[in-house]
């Protein structure tokens, strides 16, 4: 764990696990970018993750920061956010990002997780009617007081 320097802020280095699909590209101004299509768009029916290996939520008011930029057939598919205790089957989901945006700042509220040992996954799935681009994410972090 990492400490700033006045505000005791602590934060938590995450050790992020592709399923084989997902990858980090580079992008203008932008090294080592998580994506779920490197090399074109996301395939139909697909379903691929990006997880964190367990880490512990040690701070208070935890939260994961990040920043995206996505094309994803609106309303048809879409890359979640979910999250679940270490050891359970059970994933629950936090956000869904569908549709068309640029880059832009995501805050989630982890805080009902404090203190416990959770996974984190960004999950892509799709139908077979049409192909985007896919989601970047940059500047993972997540930290808590």
């Amino acid at each position: 764990r990492h400490f700033a320097s006045k505000e005791m802020i602590w934060l938590a280095v995450l050790d992020w696990v592709s399923d084989g699909k997902w990858a980090q590209v580079d992008l203008p101004g932008r090294p080592g970018v998580w994506t779920d299509s490197p090399t074109g768009n996301y395939a139909g029916r697909e379903n691929s993750s990006l997880t964190t290996k367990p880490f512990r939520l040690e701070g208070v008011g935890s939260q994961l920061t990040f920043e995206t930029r996505y094309r994803v057939e609106p309303d048809s598919d879409s890359v979640d956010l979910e999250i679940r205790e270490n050891g359970s089957p059970e994933w629950k989901k936090m956000q869904e990002n569908t549709s068309y945006r640029e880059w832009h700042r995501q805050v989630v509220d982890l805080s009902a997780y404090d203190g416990k040992t959770v996974e984190l996954r960004f999950r892509m799935h799709s139908d077979s009617a049409k192909s985007e681009e896919g989601i970047y994410l940059d500047r993972l972090s997540v930290a808590g007081a």
